[in-house]
């Protein structure tokens, strides 16, 4: 006969259920592989924890405490105790979902409901259906962030037939935490409410599969710590929410209409739900770094094509459709609602926030802009005290106008380096970017402006020149001298152009203005800007330094480039010479033999033999050469990382080989013959087929014949 115990379980007695008594385990329990606890008396509550003692499975008569092991599937949460699920099929469909989210699509496997108990101390505070509703048409009247849907949410909650599961559960309990009052009578209410809050938000994190009630918690307990200032707790809260709608996919949900690929299979409310939610974190993120902007931004800066909320109204009465969303150019023209317009402003922080923690130095030209933009924001703000939009404007404004203000004091105590040959699309464009970023004072030129408009963008001083031009050269020496009190602390010869052409077919003028650019520009702005490297030695700790760009073609007989690797070579000799002269003065000479690297300054559309050429047959392999070399060879960005920690890093250097084949060819000129490069740079040009040899060897003989 099966004994029996002399109370129902806890389990049937919290959920209302009869209760068959059986021991060691309740045939609901035994059915559902829940952990079956009995009372020891009338009127227990909750388990008392077993005596160290005692072991952890005992029976004792009809009233003892019967403890099984941990349950298959979740854990359960009963008084204080709960089971762990990390070995549960629960825990491994959550693991395989995060781990492996495409292949847990293409299985179509679910996550099973984990059926957890709510703790008591949230039930008691959360009330029954009634209050909930209440405190959801108060939260629905208040929203400050609507991200929620009010219809999604009352039919989890209202509805009778359905059971309320804990996200939910936690949702409701944040958006009472958020319509709490503020007031002396009602602090001790508020801290704990929100310590009960956050507790259960780290169980049910924990313990729940990513869904956007837990992501929309988040936010709303990160709304009340700021509104609470509780720091650095609000900052970590919003942290976290972004991780979370990271593991999500939501920060791709602006990127495409329809939310991307981890939102294909939900619906367009659910959609732009998520899509609020997200823009909730983003706003969020950058308001708590209006004060610090050098803190690195937990989320990736909106684009300009994201894809802005819908309006509000239609959003709470569920009538907005997909074509109803809009991105944020199109937002500066089309009429959209609040938190759009909130969201579109959050954009445009985010630029604010990257040139603070971008700019080097702003032209007076633009402090004076910004000033008189903060002026016409202020007096905006007075006349609209209620527009969000304004507001964040005017925060953004004033982080940038006190950014400008700490940079014109702090500009002059940077190392200054100036850069040739900054084109969009080249090296000294990259070496720009790497060098502003490892804080020096960047002076970045090119014949045109427009080429580094990217540079400006970052808050690089951009400025003309024409290494060809004495008197652009001047010009420049005697802006920057201006700028810097007379100093420069590192030059940078990059500016170069290349010409290829057979040797005996090159064309007089293109080789004539390709040496005044690579060779006898260089000569020029080495000798205009020397002077005020000597006079940094005096005045910074830092020691003042040029560098001169060569090229590995200086030691590789590169065919059909022999004039470009004249001018190399001549740099190469040049600068090797002039690291001797200058060392009396304390200025160090670093010479680059830089290897390929992907740059505009070849293409295979600037070769052209032309038909009477009498390599003609060798052409195409010519262009093939050069198509190749820029599809292996390594990028400008990657690139100038490399040199400028040489640059930076060591101050005993003299010579740097970087780039693609660099290191081989630097290897091979210390250990290997002369000729050790010819059948590597004469194969792909075809110089060692026999019969483009023998058709160049015809067309010669056909050349003196005609003449």
């Amino acid at each position: 006969m099966t004994s029996k115990a002399l109370h129902s379980c806890f389990l049937c007695r919290r959920g209302k259920r009869r209760c068959d008594k059986n021991l060691p385990s309740c045939q609901l329990c035994t059915r559902k592989g829940w952990k079956c606890t009995y009372p020891q008396r009338r009127g227990q509550r909750s388990t008392s924890p077993p005596r160290s003692s005692e072991p952890a499975e005992s029976v004792n008569d009809s009233t003892s405490v019967i403890t099984r092991p941990p349950p298959t599937n979740s854990g359960i949460f009963t008084g204080h105790q709960t089971a762990s699920p990390s070995t549960s099929s629960f825990a491994v469909n959550i693991a395989i979902s995060f781990l492996a989210p495409d292949l847990f699509r293409e299985v179509s496997l679910e996550i099973p409901r984990a059926n957890l108990d709510i703790p008591e101390d949230v039930t008691v505070n959360l009330g029954d259906r009634r209050r909930l509703r209440e405190t959801a048409l108060q939260f629905f009247n208040i929203t400050w962030m609507p991200i929620i849907s009010r219809k999604r949410y009352f039919n989890a909650v209202l509805n009778p037939l359905s059971p309320l599961r804990r996200p939910t559960t936690l949702l409701a309990l944040c958006m009472k935490l958020c319509c709490l009052e503020v007031g002396v009578d009602g602090d001790a209410e508020r801290t704990s409410l929100y310590r009960v809050t956050k507790k259960f938000y780290s169980e049910v994190e924990s313990t729940e599969g990513l869904c956007i009630q837990v992501l929309q918690a988040g936010i709303l307990i990160a709304i009340f710590e700021i509104g609470d200032a509780i720091y650095p707790a609000a900052f970590l809260t919003v942290g976290a929410c972004a991780r979370y709608g990271v593991a999500m996919g939501l920060d791709k949900v602006n990127q495409d209409r329809m939310g991307g690929d981890h939102n294909h299979a939900v619906s367009w409310m659910e959609i732009e739900e998520r899509r609020r939610a997200w823009w909730g974190v983003l706003i969020l993120d950058r308001f708590l770094n209006l004060a610090s902007p050098s803190r690195i931004l937990a989320t990736a800066d909106p684009i300009f094509e994201d894809f802005l909320p819908v309006d509000d109204e239609r959003f709470a009465d569920v009538t907005s459709q997909p074509e109803d969303a809009v991105t944020i150019s199109q937002g500066f023209v089309f009429k959209i609602g609040h938190f759009g317009r909130l969201a579109q402003a959050t954009y445009l922080i985010s630029q604010v926030l990257d040139s603070i923690r971008s700019v080097s130095v702003m032209p007076d030209y633009l402090n004076g802009g910004i000033y008189r933009f903060n002026v016409r924001v202020i007096a905006d703000i007075a006349g609209f005290y209620w527009s969000r939009l304004l507001a964040l404007r005017r925060c953004g404004v004033a982080a940038l106008r006190r950014r400008l203000m700490d940079t014109s004091m702090s500009a002059s105590k940077k190392p200054s380096i100036l850069i040739t040959g900054c084109s969009q699309g080249g090296a000294g464009n990259a070496l720009a970017l790497e060098f502003a970023a490892r804080g020096l004072r960047v002076f970045a030129t090119a014949r045109s402006l427009g080429s580094m408009s990217n540079l400006s963008e970052n808050g690089i001083e951009t400025l003309a020149l024409d290494v060809t031009v004495l008197e652009s050269i001047g010009a420049l020496k005697d802006e920057i001298s201006k700028r810097t009190g007379g100093t420069l602390d590192y030059l940078y010869n990059n500016a170069g152009s290349m010409y290829e052409a057979p040797a005996l077919e090159a064309d007089p003028k293109q080789v004539r203005r390709m040496f005044d650019t690579n060779v006898f520009g260089l000569f020029d702005v080495v000798t205009a800007f020397t002077p005020l490297l000597i006079a940094a030695t005096h005045s910074s700790n830092t020691t003042p330094t040029i560098v001169n760009v060569a090229s590995i073609l200086a030691r590789i007989p590169f065919p059909f480039a022999s004039a470009y690797n004249a001018t190399k070579a001549a740099v190469s000799a040049y600068s090797d010479t002039l690291r001797l002269e200058l060392s009396p003065f304390g200025i160090r000479v670093v010479t680059l033999f830089m290897g390929e690297v992907s740059t505009n300054l070849r293409t295979a559309y600037n070769i052209n033999f032309g038909p009477e050429s009498l390599y003609a047959d060798v052409e195409s392999k010519v262009k093939e050469r050069t198509e190749h070399s820029a599809k292996v060879s390594v990028t400008p960005d990657v690139f100038a990382r490399q040199v400028i920690s040489k640059v930076l890093g060591d101050k005993s250097v003299s010579y740097i080989w970087k780039g693609t084949n660099a290191f081989i060819v630097w290897l091979l000129n210390a250990i290997g013959p002369r000729k050790v490069f010819d059948s590597t740079v004469m194969g792909p040009v075809g110089l060692d087929d026999k019969s483009l040899i023998k058709s160049i060897r015809d067309r010669g003989q056909q050349f003196v014949k005609e003449r």
